[in-house]
């Protein structure tokens, strides 16, 4: 995302884009939708984020877009100056914004599918991710930490409905009363954890390596990752992923099967011993001479899948 220019991808392939020092997976155009709620990190060490909201219109007809900004008293950041925002634009248009303000549960609603990037700049390093839309979200998570490769690792939970519940394994059962709120939490376990909801949810992690951050959006376990797309990943990528059957884990916390692999580089991934379908992909790239530290998910995988659910 730079300069009005929003990444779209309209065949059957993955697209994993950089911007900066951060990476990205541009989603295919059946994974959009219209309506959006858009995450970002609550950082005390250094609450000066600069957040950069990018919105774009994937077809050729004009598309009318409501940009509703949190509201109400915050005493650890800014709110932003307009409470609502309306845009039009035009066919392939783009709009990217730049707010120094807290945008956290900022409610986004198209009368078309839309492209919504969330992007911010901390401690001099940039990072950016696609969003799922709403309506793609899910209620049972798997998440990664990045253990000795990471100085922080934060998770936040993003709601679009009242009173949801929320468990983080490791910690206590949390009720967010309010649509468009979140929590967030620290993750200092070496293990992977579950995230489960009583509503759909969205699940971001925020990793920082002492010298740049990454931000990935988690994809729910709903979704399956044909092994054979692995391959096509860049080389010294780390990838994780979960486990054979995410059907089989619903609802476990601490008696996951089979759970993650890693690899140093594409070149070591051996398809054949792995299960054909793996749920709960990232792909995590370190350069230790450098502030660039790249992240994101490894997309949604089975196309047919999310066409039957959407439809």
């Amino acid at each position: 995302m730079s300069k009005g220019t929003i990444y779209r991808v309209n065949s059957n392939k993955d697209v994993f884009g950089k911007q900066t020092d951060s990476g990205f997976n541009a989603y295919r155009d059946v994974i959009l939708g219209s309506e959006y709620v858009v995450p970002a990190l609550h950082y005390i060490n250094t609450p000066e984020i600069s957040n950069i909201l990018g919105i774009g219109n994937p077809t050729n007809k004009t598309v009318s877009v409501r940009i509703n900004y949190p509201t109400g008293k915050n005493f650890s950041f800014s709110l932003c100056d307009n409470d609502t925002q309306h845009l039009e634009l035009k066919g392939y248009e783009v709009k990217d914004f730049r707010l120094d303000c807290h945008i956290a549960g900022t409610h986004i609603n198209a009368s078309n599918k839309i492209i919504v990037y969330s992007a911010g700049e901390l401690n001099g390093t940039f990072m950016v991710e696609q969003l799922l839309p709403v309506n793609l979200w899910g209620s049972y998570y798997v998440v990664f930490p990045s253990g000795k490769n990471s100085t922080e690792d934060i998770v936040t939970v993003l709601t679009a409905y009242d009173n949801t519940t929320v468990h983080i394994f490791g910690y206590d059962y949390v009720t967010i009363p309010h649509k468009y709120d979140s929590i967030q939490r620290n993750i200092t376990s070496d293990s992977p954890l579950t995230i489960t909801s009583s509503q759909p949810v969205s699940v971001t992690q925020f990793i920082n390596n002492g010298t740049g951050w990454a931000m990935i959006t988690i994809i729910p376990m709903t979704y399956e990752l044909n092994t054979q797309n692995l391959i096509y990943m860049n080389d010294d990528n780390l990838h994780a992923f979960a486990t054979t059957n995410g059907r089989d884990i619903q609802n476990k916390t601490n008696e996951i099967p089979m759970f993650s692999k890693y690899y140093t580089n594409s070149s070591e991934i051996n398809v054949s011993g792995t299960a054909h379908t793996v749920y709960g992909c990232r792909v995590l790239k370190h350069h230790s001479d450098s502030r660039e530290i790249m992240g994101s998910n490894c997309a949604l995988g089975n196309f047919s899948r999310v066409r039957s659910l959407l439809q």
